[in-house]
């Protein structure tokens, strides 16, 4: 990152002006045309501007001829007829071409950069992928790089109007600006006085923004620390987010306002029982919403008790009977007293509060047979508890899904009426996260090389699956299994349709994204990436996708037909539910990647409960199988065995999360077979009372 002093705004004096030409003035009286066709800038006074997204240039003559002059260092536009009009309009200006590949520090220092950003990924017209997501309004993160090198006085950022909407971008844009401003301050780090601090803002840069009353909420990012005059390394953690007020002030005269709180609460969220980065956004969406209400209110963060259950009314009335763009479900309404009650507890701890809204009541639950007394928040709503709620496939609608994946009608044949791609792709994805319960992040970051060594012969027992614990929620280590067939498909996949995508791939990752990793002499473990000896744990999910084989192509398990690495699976999930509903059977569900997840659940569990993992180990180790496998599955809880599996803390978690689903009938079905082999239930029996239910709607007295 440059380290040359920052710019203040100056006249053309400073830099070598364009020789006169004769011009008509315009009634700005700066800009002015040698010809319809020309453009050209007056040796007037008025600051060096750099155009990034040039475009036809019309945001840089409206810069000039709000300054009253200047002139246009460079532009940056690579589309090659804006190119063709550029060199023809604006002779002797370079053109600097792709953001993505420019080396800006070499590139001439400018007071204004201009940046009419691409807005096909934002306006309404397009399918609004937004900035995070879409290649084109994708390039705000190059412009972004830009403006750490070349520090301008000025920033002048043009886009639709739909980047005010929900999540149109509006809030990255501020963040990344809010970044770049306080980079050198460590996010909250606190150097210096309040009026040193705001004496540096002054210096760093002047900032235009559009008028927003949200507060602006960013990620923290300690790339380029070494320039910001610090002694270490930022301890922040990467990718933090950062609540900071629309004026960019965390003080006001030297006192700190509530964001100061805030911000430290997030950052010690990690060692506080909230490793996940997911956790830490969910819970400063939260406070950014509580506090965004308060100063509608005139009501202090940490206002008086009187005060704040004042606002906390209000609050209910707004998110519960307010506009309609404003409402919460009950769960959200929990979820946010939840977080809210957290943070006030822990403010007061910390002798930041001295009251908060929340009154409590005491309330007895049970968990796995274990009386536990706690505290209920009675802001929380109650809400109706249905028996079960179903978000799990049955074994049929399962195999239906798959089938459906492979491009194959529900009883095995070709779906002639369908033409998809990457069929086998797609079906072993799916049979993995319903044969091992991986979540989204977990499945579509898979290593090849994790994949687990397929068995010489084929077993009833699962096979142990490790997974990769730098893309586990939470960052929870665990082992799943696998079933025999679901490994044996993805080993053939491997070898067969992917093998051919990856062959002489020519896929590298985009350099905004990190440029490529380079893998070499892989193993089970681990290989060299760059040069340097890495174990596969270590490696992040954006690390992961961008790393290249050594023979080409990404190494995630799933990849593109060009061998890149393949992320969207919900869009195949959901577009192959709506083919299924459309074409076969009008009741099956929306299938998401988390539904796998649980129906993995309900049907590991039913199997545990109905003995089936107990028969095979038994069968196991009659013929000298896996011991210690065996006394695992023949002597351990059903509960604790899934609790294992899916990574839950406690047996507790799982207790309710399987509350959440149809655990009734796997006991009951369970409790049925048993009761048949037994002689205890017939088949009459049960249809006896079957027919007690046939015809209850149409009986008479």
């Amino acid at each position: 990152m440059s380290t040359r002093p920052r710019h203040t705004l100056r006249g053309s004096g400073h830099h070598p002006a364009p020789a006169p030409v004769a011009a008509v003035s315009t009634a700005a009286g700066a800009v002015r045309a040698a010809t319809p066709h020309v453009l050209s800038v007056a040796a007037s006074p008025g600051p060096v501007v750099g155009s990034a997204c040039t475009g036809y240039g019309g945001l840089d003559l409206g810069v000039l001829a709000a300054f009253g002059g200047g002139r246009i260092a460079w532009c940056a536009d690579p589309d090659p007829h804006i190119a063709a009009i550029l060199t023809a309009r604006m002779p002797g200006i370079p053109n600097l071409g792709d953001l993505r590949a420019i080396d800006w520090t070499r590139v001439e220092p400018v007071d204004v950069l201009t940046a009419g950003f691409p807005c096909q990924d934002i306006s309404a017209a397009g399918r609004r992928a937004g900035i995070e997501k879409g290649a084109r309004s994708g390039l705000w993160t190059d412009i972004v790089v830009g403006i750490r090198v070349l520090r301008p006085a000025l920033c002048v950022v043009e886009n639709v109007a739909a980047l005010r909407w929900k999540n149109g971008g509006l809030h990255k844009v501020l963040g990344d600006l809010a970044e770049v401003v306080f980079a050198f301050l460590s996010c909250l780090g606190w150097v210096g006085s309040g009026s040193a601090r705001r004496g540096l803002w002054r210096a760093v840069m002047r900032v235009v923004f559009v008028p927003s009353t949200a507060m602006i909420l960013f990620t923290f990012s300690r790339q380029g620390w070494e320039s910001w005059d610090m002694t270490g390394r930022p301890v922040i953690r990467e990718g933090m987010p950062v609540l900071v007020d629309e004026d960019l002030l965390f003080d006001d005269g030297g006192t700190p306002r509530a964001t100061v709180a805030v911000n430290r609460w997030l950052r010690e969220l990690p060692i506080n029982g909230g490793p996940a980065a997911s956790t830490w956004w969910n819970y400063a969406r939260v406070l950014r919403a509580w506090m965004e209400f308060l100063a509608t209110c005139a009501v202090g963060v940490f206002g008086s008790r009187e005060r704040l259950r004042q606002a906390l009314g209000a609050y209910a009335e707004h998110r519960c009977a307010g506009p309609l763009p404003a409402r919460f479900a009950v769960s959200t309404w929990n979820q946010h007293m939840s977080v809210l009650s957290v943070f006030y507890r822990w403010a007061r701890a910390e002798g930041h509060a001295t009251a908060e809204p929340f009154s409590y009541r005491n309330a007895v639950a049970v968990f796995d047979g274990v009386m536990v007394r706690r505290q209920v928040n009675t802001a929380a709503r109650r809400r109706a508890k249905p028996h079960t709620t179903i978000k799990y496939l049955e074994s049929d609608f399962a195999d239906m899904f798959v089938r459906a994946l492979r491009g194959l009608a529900p009883d095995g044949t070709a779906d002639t009426g369908f033409r998809g791609r990457n069929l086998a792709r797609n079906a072993v994805i799916a049979e993995l996260a319903l044969a091992t319960g991986l979540r989204l992040a977990e499945f579509t970051h898979l290593l090849v090389y994790e994949l687990p060594v397929l068995p010489a012969a084929p077993t009833e027992l699962p096979i142990p699956f490790p997974v990769p614990v730098s893309i586990t929620k939470g960052g929870i280590a665990r082992t799943t299994w696998i079933s025999y067939s679901a490994l044996a498909s993805a080993h053939r996949y491997v070898g067969l349709e992917r093998a051919a995508d990856v062959e002489g791939s020519s896929w590298r990752p985009a350099a905004r994204a990190g440029g490529p990793l380079r893998v070499s002499r892989p193993d089970a473990r681990g290989g060299w990436i760059n040069g340097v000896r890495t174990g596969w744990d270590a490696l992040s999910a954006a690390e992961r996708r961008r790393l290249v084989a050594p023979d080409g192509g990404s190494c995630l398990l799933g990849v593109r037909a060009d061998g890149g690495p393949f992320t969207d699976w919900n869009t195949v999930f959901t577009r192959t539910s709506n083919r299924v509903r459309a074409r076969w059977e009008p009741r099956f569900p929306a299938v998401t990647p988390h539904r796998l997840r649980h129906t993995f659940s309900m049907a590991t569990m039913e199997r545990l409960v109905g003995g089936y993992y107990q028969q095979a180990a038994q069968l196991v180790a009659d013929t000298g199988g896996d011991a210690a496998l065996t006394l695992y599955l023949s002597k351990a809880d059903p509960l604790a065995v899934l609790r294992d599996l899916l990574g839950h803390s406690s047996v507790r978690t799982t207790e309710h999360y399987l509350s959440r689903l149809d655990m009734t009938r796997v006991y009951r079905d369970a409790y049925e077979r048993a009761g048949m082999a037994a002689g205890l239930v017939d088949a009459d029996t049960r249809a006896e009372a079957d027919d007690e239910f046939a015809d209850e709607d149409g009986d008479e007295f």
